[in-house]
């Protein structure tokens, strides 16, 4: 038996599907799910809700994608699981996963097993709910959205992925052209470019095929 919930199960395959892999269901119940690119294995999904793979760097991107895609969800789904509906009869199929002050985090679980995220500020008797962001399947964008909204954290301080995208070229740039680098400022160089990647997993691959493109406009 799955330790999660079936709506969490359908809804990750879901995603992962959208996302461009294979995925391989066994006929018997509590075997785990294989997920492919092509033909090249990337993981399972274990029974447990744990995520198993080989030592294969030529997938490690999509293997972290996805580990990160179903820690997310889950951590939505099991919130969404005991939370309450909102009170108000215009959004009453939205439930209340986190509230701080006057802003709200709240789910709605759609046909296709999807929650689809949205933060809200309470009117002032807070009897209803206005000026919604919407997010959709965003759980990770809703959340950091709810926490700015709310004043837990400092939006200035909070850098935009294309800032990073920014960053992460800056770092190659340095570490490809600095012929005096030491090598205690490139272990800090590729700890950055490292924490930078975990934020966006494919950025690698997209500097790589930009660059590459790059080189070929200029050999021409």
């Amino acid at each position: 038996m799955r330790k999660f919930s079936n709506e969490l199960y359908r809804a990750f395959l879901g995603r992962a599907y959208t996302l461009g892999y294979t995925v391989v269901e066994f006929e018997t119940v509590g075997q785990p799910v294989e997920f492919y690119k092509g033909r090249e294995y990337i993981c399972s999904l274990m029974p447990d809700g744990e995520i198993h793979y080989k030592d294969n760097t030529a997938v490690r991107d999509d293997v972290f994608r996805l580990s990160e895609l179903f820690s997310s969800m889950k951590h939505a789904y099991d919130l969404y699981e005991k939370a309450e509906n909102l009170p108000f009869d215009s959004v009453k199929n939205y439930k209340v996963l986190c509230e701080f002050g006057n802003f709200l985090l709240a789910a709605m679980m759609d046909n296709n097993d999807q929650l689809r995220f949205v933060t809200w500020r309470y009117s002032y008797n807070r009897d209803s709910v206005a000026y919604g962001h919407y997010f959709d399947t965003d759980y990770d964008g809703a959340r950091q959205d709810f926490a700015v909204r709310a004043g837990l954290i400092d939006e200035k301080k909070l850098f935009k992925e294309n800032e990073l995208v920014t960053l992460y070229e800056a770092c190659i740039f340095r570490g490809r052209n600095d012929r005096e680098i030491s090598f205690d400022d490139e272990k800090r160089l590729m700890n950055v470019m490292n924490r930078i990647q975990e934020n966006i997993p494919n950025l690698s691959l997209d500097c790589h095929e930009q660059n590459h493109e790059a080189e070929s406009e200029l050999d021409r």
